[in-house]
């Protein structure tokens, strides 16, 4: 069985979607099924393969629209390449991979769509594009989402509904083998807090600024450390420094992935404070729950944010955008030590039966032997 996943980049370029991409490649490879990967490179370098990884094609990139790159090679390399496997595997939303499928009216491959997000902030080019993402969706052969609630209540969904099969995003924790210098900082001579730990980029609908308003609500017995970088730090800082919440609220910029597992280690409590469905599954939520961590996060109408945090099992749901439910379900934990202690394992329980990346990488390879099977 050869397996072909197209996607918009790969690492070592940072992203939820490539971050996937790579863990289901990988953990296919480990179980000896052919894959290789077609990406537009992030850089500015010429179509190359990987010298390190020969089943790694990095198309150039021309331009970017949109948030889209757009490159020639990369969808002339689609055409010639595409029959060439049994299944194909399309990471989605990115619009430029999807052309070449519309036009190929034979073939031997299953085409397989990973539904990791619907388009949701560019409203003008989902307008003009979603004739193509209709042909696309309905020449698929299986349309995989990561959770059931966003394949249920995704409107460009609707209609295809009786091809949809959910897999979740799967991850392994890395162990913690360093200590942050940063964190030993921030907690030194605070041995008696409470950490409460969030993570992501700094923008708007990640819901930092409502976690900044519940802080003044959250008892002092509790700190607040942020990681990650992006365009509203300035704006973040300054609501702290304009409230006073220096020694309480702290920005950390960007963690290393050396790093990472020191903060999950170290925290009580992690906070998802998203608000918009922008915001598809949340991989940092399962990071925090693999550590037996407790999820406060919110519940975000149509995402399925609040499918993998379950309210009263591995931890708190809130209504998003709401400052005084963050506090009041923060400050719960915080007090309630059977509470606690019992999202703790809930949260744990919940990582280890949904979301591993061996249980992710076997689900696929279940669909794809279905999918070959339907050949013969």
């Amino acid at each position: 069985m050869k397996i072909l996943h197209i996607g918009k980049f790969y690492p070592p370029f940072l992203g939820g979607i490539e971050t996937v991409n790579y863990d289901l490649v990988e953990g296919l490879h480990k179980q000896n099924i052919k894959t290789d990967v077609l990406v537009v490179n992030h850089r500015k370098e010429k179509f190359s393969s990987d010298s390190s990884k020969t089943y790694l094609f990095r198309a150039q990139k021309n331009i970017t629209i949109s948030s889209q790159p757009i490159s020639i090679s990369y969808l002339k390399k689609i055409f010639q390449c595409a029959d060439n496997y049994d299944i194909v595997h399309l990471h989605l939303p990115n619009p430029l991979a999807t052309l070449p499928f519309i036009l190929i009216s034979k073939r031997k491959f299953k085409l397989v769509l990973h539904w990791h997000s619907d388009i949701v902030k560019q409203k003008v080019l989902k307008f003009f594009y979603k004739p193509i993402q209709n042909m696309v969706l309905k020449k698929a052969d299986s349309i995989v989402t990561t959770s059931a609630n966003y394949g249920k209540e995704s409107i460009d969904l609707q209609k295809f509904q009786s091809k949809i099969k959910n897999i979740p995003i799967g991850i392994t924790p890395a162990e913690n083998k360093y200590k942050s210098n940063t964190l030993t900082k921030i907690i030194a001579g605070k041995s008696n807090k409470k950490i409460i730990f969030a993570l992501g980029r700094l923008v708007y609908y990640k819901g930092f600024s409502y976690l900044l308003e519940a802080a003044q609500q959250i008892n002092d017995e509790a700190i607040i450390i942020i990681g990650g970088t992006g365009p509203l730090r300035q704006n973040l800082q300054r609501f702290i420094d304009t409230h006073h919440l220096q020694e309480k609220v702290f920005l950390v910029g960007r963690i290393s992935d050396e790093e990472l597992p020191d903060y999950f280690t170290q925290c009580d409590i992690f906070c998802f404070p998203s608000t918009e469905k922008s915001e598809a599954f949340g991989v940092s939520q399962i990071e925090a729950m693999a550590y037996g961590k407790p999820v406060v996060s919110t519940n975000i109408k149509g995402s399925g944010v609040p499918w993998v945090n379950q309210n009263g099992i591995s931890g708190l749901v809130v209504p998003p955008k709401n400052p005084i439910a963050l506090a009041t379900a923060i400050n719960l934990l915080t007090n309630n030590k059977k509470l606690y202690a019992d999202l703790s394992i809930g949260a744990k329980n919940r990582y280890e039966k949904l979301f591993t990346k061996e249980k992710m990488v076997s689900s696929f390879i279940e669909l794809y032997k279905n999918l070959k099977n339907d050949n013969k």
